[in-house]
């Protein structure tokens, strides 16, 4: 949230947020006052925040105001409007906001950024956009890396990703999971122009979970409901 007090990094910040289609001209950071601290809050934690914001001078975050047009019924904007992001604002807005200050500061000095399930919450299409942002050559001029594990199949055949790109995490029967590149296959077995998504989702390249035990439980069922009438 620190960026955001930085006017350059919040208006990089905000192009971020009116590329993803949020709909949010502006953001404001709300800070905690030692005068107005929740009653609720425990003695403990809220003679801590006082002390720290008065002899430290420290600053809490509370939350963040997202500014948003407000529309007559004629579509015409005539005002602004203020969420929360907390209260108001939807889990796929505040994990992308979340994710605009690392993506900003590993693009700008180079580093690598490592997130799990960058699709949760997320539409594939800006999932795949995040993606672009790396692959550019333009924007991306460091050669950020951007790592990450997810479940979206739609990925594979978004043409993003050469094979050495693309990693495969396979779990036994035993538990045991090993990752594995599709690179690793002969360019005989795998071509570059092939549908990697559908042939995963065949098991050409295994890392497909073992789900057989789902054409039983029809019978394993009945059997279970059978013994209950019985007894």
């Amino acid at each position: 949230m620190s960026k955001t007090e930085n006017s350059t990094s919040k208006t990089k910040i905000l192009e971020l947020l009116k590329a993803a289609d949020f709909g949010i001209r502006d953001i404001n950071l709300r800070k905690l006052d030692a005068a107005n601290l929740p009653k609720e809050m425990p003695k403990a934690i809220r003679d801590k925040i006082i002390k720290e914001i008065n002899e430290e001078k420290a600053e809490f975050i509370s939350d963040v105001a997202t500014t948003h047009n407000k529309y007559d019924s004629y579509k015409k904007a005539i005002d602004n409007i203020s969420f929360s992001l907390d209260d108001d604002e939807s889990s796929g807005t505040k994990k992308f906001f979340a994710l605009t200050g690392p993506i900003l500061d590993v693009i700008e000095n180079g580093y690598t950024l490592v997130v799990d399930e960058l699709d949760s919450k997320l539409h594939p299409n800006l999932v795949s956009k995040i993606v672009s942002l790396f692959n550019s050559k333009e924007l991306n001029k460091k050669n950020a890396q951007l790592i990450f594990n997810t479940h979206d199949t739609n990925l594979l055949s978004s043409g993003l990703f050469r094979r050495d790109q693309i990693w495969f995490t396979n779990k036994d029967r035993y538990g045991e999971a090993k990752l594995f590149s599709l690179a690793d296959f002969k360019s005989d077995e795998v071509r570059k122009n092939e549908p990697y998504e559908e042939n995963y989702i065949k098991g050409k390249y295994g890392a497909v979970p073992f789900l057989d035990f789902f054409d039983s439980l029809i019978n394993v069922f009945s059997k279970y409901e059978n013994e209950k009438q019985k007894s």
